[in-house]
Parts: C-alpha cells; structure tokens; sequence
C-alpha cells in the first residue's frame, strides 16, 4: 500500500492522521522512505500538532518506536535491511489534548537486492557505505564480510559476525573506506566447529564525498608503525560543536563523515554530537534541529542537544526521543524538566539508554554564597527503555548531603553561565542570569555492580550513584578526588597528583583501573603546567586511590577530551579544546609501555569533543 500519492488516514472524530509515503511498496532494502504526517484536528483550542512514528520489523508484532512525539510533520525511514513486510505505526495527538491520540497503521514492504545465487553489493545513501547482500546460510552457523582495497596487502577489514537462520538473505552494512577506490568483498561463513568457507568475491568502488561537506584536515606527527596497536587502524572523532564528525585511517584519509540524516544532508541539524559507540555499527548522537522537535514543553522552541538518537553508518535513525517528551515523563513523576541532554549516553545491558540531562533549579539567596537567588545548574540520569520512553531517573538535587553532594560547595573555579566568560556547555535559556554551573557532569558509566560512575568537572570530582541496575536508592555511594573521600598514594611523586575538571573517566578492568582525560584546569591555574593522560587504581575496600600513570600530553586543553585503552593495552589520549592553539584543536597520542608516543593524530576539528579508535566502523566497539 505504502499511501503513495494518496492519503491514508484513520482516527478519533476530532482527531484525523494521514500518512503519505515518498516512494510506493515495495522498494529494495536500505531505500530511505519520507513519511509525510498531517492531521485534521477540530478539537475546541487546538494546540500543536505532534506525531510519533514505531516500526514493526518482518515476523514480528512487537512495534518499536524509532520517533518519538514532536513537532515536525516528516520522518525519514532508513534503518529498513531485512526483507520483508513491515508494519509503519503514525500516531498524531493535540499538545492541548495529550490523552486525545489518533494512530494509522501502513505495511510497507522491502525487497531483496539479490537477482541469483551469487552474493551482491549495492550503493546506500552514504558514498562511502556499502551494502553487501548475500544468499541465506544454513542455521547454527554464522557470517560476516572481509573488505579490503583491491591489491592492498593490509590486513582486510571485517564486519561482526550476524547468525545464519537458513532462510532470507544477509545484509550487511559495511563502512570504512577511502572515497573513489575499489574495493573487494568477500563473504565468510563460520560453522560452529570455527571452520571459514569463503564466498565468491565481488568488487565495489566508493563514490566520492560531497563537496559541500568541510571536513578537517589530519595529519600524524608521529606515524603509524609496527608499535602501535595494529587492530584499532580506524579513528572516529566527534565535535562538540557545529562540525562534522568523521572517521579516517592511519594515514589521515577519510573513511567516513556524518552525512546527515537528510540523505546525504541535513540543513536544518544545527549539531551531531557522537558520544558513544555501540557494538555492531551503530552510534549514540546527541543533536538538535532548527524545526520540527521542540515547542510545547516548558522551555518552548530550543535546537541546542534537544534530541538524543541511535543512527547506523548511513545516518539512518534507528530510535530517537527528545527533551519535551522526556519532560513529560519527568514533570509527571514529580520531578523537576531537563534544559538539555549533555555530555554521554549510554546503551545499557538490557538494551535500554542512559543519558546524561542538565536540570536548573532557583536556590534561596545565601547558597553557594550569593546575596540574591541564584539559578543552580545540576545533573539528570535518564534512563529510557527501548522504545526510548523514561523508566527511571536520577536528580542531584534530590541527594544533597554535607559530606556527599554539599550544595554549599561551588563549583571549584566559579564557573557560571549567562556571563562574559561563560563555561562550556551553558543551556540555551537560565531561569535566571547569571547561574552556577555546579557540578557539569560529562561522564556517566555503568559499573559491574549496578551503580553509575559520573564525572563531575566542575567539582574536580567523580561519584559513584547507587543505581542498582534501575532499583538503587540513588544515593552517593562515594566522591573521589580532591577533598573527596579517597586517601591518595602518590606514587608518581608529583607535586599535584589529583585530576581536576577531568573528562571520559572510566574502569577498564577488574583490577579496578581508572582512567580518564585530565584537562588539569584547576592545576594549571595553581601552578601551570600541561593536561595529561591519567591512571589511577581504585581500592573501595580501603577507600584508597593509586595514581599509576600520568601522561604528559605537552599541551593544556581547556576543555573535552577522551582517554581509552587500546587492545594491546597502550592507552590513547585525545585533547580537543587546546589553549593557545591557531589551528591545532585536536590532538591525540597512542601511549606505549614504556610511556612514550608511539602514534599521535593531529586535526584542525574545531573543538574536538571525544575521538575513539576502532577495529572497524561495521563492529564498532564495545560501549
């Protein structure tokens, strides 16, 4: 049916949706599709008007939301790869009615882009992205594709392995390669003993990147050689501010950029900020649109980190929500609305998405020593299940204690917003001028145990919340840093061995080994002197922290930056707002056992937020 060049319509008496489709059914598999929302609404006071879209995938009847309610009247489908009939839910409702819903249902169908027995690959709406489809496997074994340029001798790329059914064929997205270059792919089916048959080879050549796309230049000081780790050849680097986010090789050279969710542009997306991998290609954005997404929440029409999405390689959503419908859902609980989403999200065991939100509330004159009263930036967890709706929440406001949360401790610089010299991250409206910017939480990760280590830059500190996997009490288990409630064994004998307005903290390992980016803001004021790379062990047991490591990285950047360990546990640091720096705003060094640099990037990104190394942009890595 698919409502092409008709309406399809269905709903209350006062309430009317009709859907109309860019493209009849069916079309071949990974064709992006322009669903066209409108309603007839003759409720008394009409109000504005906002559409949700959920999508049931071929033999299933479980419907996932893919957009939430807003405020723009078009979507565009493109995360469609399975064969098959899908069932396309539209859902409209009246932003002064909101228990009033009216909702169609349209099946649209996908075909293969198999024409025989033998394997294919096809362009997608990404010039650097492919689409390799293959005859089904049998049941109980597995595939995955090996890429490589035709007549590298580089080791081959690969994707991660999908299970075999027996029946459809296989579909595979397939990124990471250089514009205008030929490539070979081959198709490997894994028994369950761990035995590889190879598939026919066939070649593909990239299209080339759109010219109207800025993409930074990449440069390495230090070249890629037999001391780095050779499995993460691919580097992903992610803004914070309006820029496009791209991935390149150990060369320098392109092997992927955000085209937009607009195929292949997006003019109204005001900012796509990647902030984590997920494992099997996908990403989690935090992004904002000049139309269409908010407007009948409390803080009305905003376009700054309103949206958070999971899209694939092309720029396909695959699920998004934004903040006016996630305030909803808060306001409801009692709870207090979110200016933003900020910072981290992050993709859960059980498949739901923690997101990091910033919340303000107006405090009586007196805190944090002002003489009148005084807008307190602070920190929401969101929890949102599957189909990106709230199931659980955490607000700092509600966990103040003295020796814990103290809202009598000001942030340890005096960062405000809605001044000359703002902070970063400032929200889009205060509810009063100027505001401290308390805590500027920028990291959230969830722990083995259940519970959630945050980052607090503002506060020089990390604390660990008792989620308890959605069922902790949400209390402060512990702060740790300066002042915090950790002993210090300075190892490394240095004059100044804490972090401070530190970013991307993480636990690596079961040993409890900590690591982050250490801007250094409140050192560097004191006594000067670099941000580093930082290493410490935990011990929560005797509440004793152990710096290991810190790694010079021979420039102070103000702000962002991102610390991972590698596969061959090297440590890779990235830098993104560099003081002093013209043109150099990124930089990233791979660390080796012995300390030194055995790899480094350098980028002109403006404000290079986070940077990741990858196997491979068709697996990603793990969250």
């Amino acid at each position: 049916m698919g409502c092409f060049g008709l309406s399809c319509s269905l709903g209350a008496q006062t309430l009317i949706v009709s859907v109309q489709t860019s493209l009849p059914s069916p079309q071949p598999i990974e064709t992006p599709i322009t669903l066209t929302m409108s309603a007839t609404d003759t409720n008394v006071n009409p109000g504005i008007l906002n559409y949700k879209v959920e999508v049931s995938a071929p033999s299933s009847s479980t419907f996932r939301t893919v957009h939430d309610f807003a405020e723009g009247n078009t979507f565009i489908w493109g995360r469609n790869i399975v064969v098959g009939t899908y069932q396309i839910r539209v859902t409209a409702r009246d932003s002064n009615y909101l228990t009033q819903t009216a909702d169609l249902v349209i099946p649209f169908t996908m075909k293969t882009r198999l024409t025989g027995s033998q394997p294919v690959v096809n362009s997608t709406s990404h010039p650097l992205v492919a689409l390799y489809s293959a005859p089904a496997c049998p049941s109980g074994e597995s595939m995955r594709v090996s890429f490589a340029a035709s007549g590298s001798a580089a080791q081959p790329y690969t994707t991660n392995y999908q299970s075999c059914s027996g029946k459809g064929a296989m579909n595979f997205l397939v990124a990471g390669m250089i514009a205008s270059t030929t490539y070979v792919f081959t198709g490997q089916v894994k028994t369950p003993s761990g035995s590889i048959t190879n598939l026919p080879a066939v070649n593909w050549t990239t299209g080339v990147v759109n010219p109207s796309v800025v993409l930074a230049a990449v440069t390495n000081p230090v070249p890629f050689g037999t001391e780095a780790s050779q499995k993460e050849r691919i580097l992903l680097i992610s803004d914070v501010v309006q820029a496009t986010p791209d991935a390149v090789d150990t060369k320098g050279r392109v092997v992927w950029y955000y085209a937009g969710n607009g195929y292949p542009s997006a003019p109204g997306v005001a900012e796509a900020q990647i902030v984590r991998l997920i494992s099997g290609g996908t990403v989690l954005v935090l992004t904002g649109y000049t139309g269409g997404y908010t407007g009948t929440g409390v803080y009305g029409n905003q376009v700054d980190h309103q949206v958070v999405q999971e899209m694939d390689m092309t720029g396909a959503v695959v699920g998004e929500t934004n903040v006016d419908r996630v305030n909803e859902q808060l306001i409801a609980l009692g709870a207090d609305p979110i200016s933003t989403f900020n910072h981290d999200a992050r993709r859960l065991a059980n498949g739901d998405t923690m997101v990091v939100a910033l919340v303000q509330k107006i405090f009586p004159a007196g805190t944090q020593g002002s003489t009148a009263p005084i807008d307190i930036l602070g920190t929401t967890l969101v929890e949102l299940d599957q189909n990106y709706q709230l199931v659980w929440y955490w607000e700092c406001f509600d966990h103040l204690t003295p020796d814990g949360l103290n809202i009598n401790r000001p942030a340890v610089l005096g960062e405000q917003c809605g001044t000359a010299d703002v902070s970063e991250g400032c929200p889009p409206v205060l509810l009063s001028t100027p505001a401290n910017d308390w805590l500027h939480t920028n990291t959230a990760q969830i722990e083995e145990d259940g519970s959630v280590l945050i980052s607090m830059r503002n506060q020089d500190w990390l604390a660990k919340i008792d989620f308890g996997n959605g069922f902790g009490s949400g209390n402060v288990l512990w702060t740790l840093g300066a002042e915090g409630e950790f002993a210090l064994v300075n190892t490394t004998n240095d004059p100044y061995p804490w972090f401070s307005h530190q970013h991307d903290s993480e636990i690596v390992d079961e040993q409890e080994t900590l690591i982050m980016f250490d801007n250094g803001n409140t050192r560097v004021v004191q006594n000067g002197g670099d941000s580093r790379g930082y290493v410490m062990n935990l011990n929560e047991f005797t509440m004793v922290a152990t710096t290991l490591d810190l790694y010079d990285m021979g420039y102070y950047s103000v702000a962002q930056g991102s610390a991972q360990l590698l596969s061959n546990e090297d440590y890779f640091f990235m830098g993104g707002q560099i003081a002093g720096a013209k043109q150099q705003f990124q930089y990233g060094a791979e660390f080796g056992s012995a300390g030194s640099v055995v790899y480094s990037e350098q980028t002109t990104h403006s404000e290079g937020y986070r940077a990741w190394r990858v196997a491979n942009l068709s697996a990603m890595a793990p969250n």
